[in-house]
């Protein structure tokens, strides 16, 4: 539906309700306020305040939402939020019941539905913690990543030292084993007498006539024949 531009909708010839813009325009430039201080005080956008003071409400996100903007801006310029709303839907009534008149499905509109369009307190973050927050994010899978590799570095050096120990046991059992399979060394045979232990050009002494007792006699050299 395409609405008027600063002029009132005309139903059946008969003029309509003035247009709300030029009031709305003329109370805020009273007030010596602009629309950026405007904006910042209903927490409406601008460009829809300048729709709503030209009459242009085909730039307005739909009716219901032009009024609620309507009451929140004439409340805020001191105006009467009703008298606006009941100005509004004259307008709007009028024209739309010439609309559905043309189209053959001229039923009653429903009734307006009651909605609070009052802007809501939103708690602001501060930047510097929205940017720290990824870093800390980050940081997780690096110290996720260093944790395993600790982990297998300490099960790695375990299973290093208990192979290590496995097989020094293994060889000490083998050496072991290899050691009672191997024959004792056989004794290397011990001199009988006295004379099998002398060389062999060498006479075992022989005790002497008047020799004294216990007194060996110097070894003599066997005769070379």
């Amino acid at each position: 539906m395409k609405t008027e531009r600063g002029k009132g909708a005309r139903s059946n010839g008969a003029m309509a309700a003035p247009s709300i813009g030029p009031i709305l325009r003329e109370r805020r430039e009273a007030m010596g306020v602009t629309l950026a201080e405007a904006e910042v005080a209903t927490r409406i956008r601008q460009k829809y305040l300048s729709a709503l003071e030209s009459d242009e409400w085909d730039l307005v996100p739909g009716e219901v939402v032009g009024r609620g903007f309507l009451r929140n801006y004439a409340t805020y310029l001191g105006l009467e939020p009703t008298e606006m709303i009941d100005r509004r839907r004259s307008i709007a009534d009028e024209s739309l019941a010439a609309v559905l008149a043309d189209t053959s499905a001229g039923s009653a509109l429903p009734p307006e539905r009651s909605v609070d369009y009052r802007p809501k307190d939103v708690a602001l973050r501060d930047e510097t913690e929205e940017l720290e927050a990824p870093r800390r994010i980050n940081l997780v899978p690096f110290m996720l990543l260093l944790g395993v590799a600790a982990v297998a570095m300490l099960v790695w050096w375990s299973v290093t030292q208990f192979s290590d120990e496995i097989a020094g046991g293994f060889r000490a059992v083998q050496e072991q084993v290899v050691a009672w399979q191997q024959p004792a060394p056989t004794p290397e045979p011990i001199a009988t007498s006295a004379t099998d232990a002398l060389p062999g050009n060498l006479v075992a002494p022989t005790a002497t006539a008047g020799a004294p007792e216990g007194a060996a006699a110097a070894p003599v050299e066997q005769a070379t024949v």
